[in-house]
């Protein structure tokens, strides 16, 4: 493991910070949905797949930091989309399309994998090959 992590640029850490938070986000998810009314597969897929698709770019290639982006991005926006009711019951302060007391938790989740598909976009950008001494 430690021979993956020497000599590398800074990209490399900022993607394996990404993975991680990935990973929070989609244990995260799966530990609130079933209790909220059900697992959204979209989601569920989104955030699993990309964290391993993360983990693919970090061994084999940099293109799949695309797909990483995209898996993730995807299962934050269905997220956030599937909850429109809840958020439109928390800002009203009623209880009619969805369960405003959840609005936190998927706040939660979105946030951490906002931040997780920024840090991939910024890892695009860095690279993560091995530093030329």
């Amino acid at each position: 493991m430690k021979s993956l992590l020497t000599n590398r640029k800074a990209g490399v850490y900022v993607l394996i910070v990404s993975i991680l938070l990935q990973l929070v986000s989609a244990v995260n998810y799966l530990a609130w949905a079933p209790g909220a009314g059900g697992i959204d597969t979209l989601v569920a897929l989104g955030l699993g797949l990309g964290c391993l698709a993360g983990i693919a770019a970090f061994l084999f290639s940099s293109d799949l930091l695309l797909v990483d982006t995209a898996l993730c991005s995807c299962g934050m926006l269905q997220l956030a989309v599937s909850s429109a009711g809840s958020f439109a019951d928390w800002y009203q302060g009623i209880v009619m399309f969805g369960d405003p007391s959840q609005v936190p938790r998927i706040l939660t989740i979105c946030i951490l994998a906002l931040t997780a598909v920024v840090l991939l976009i910024i890892t695009g950008f860095m690279g993560f090959g091995k530093q030329e001494t």
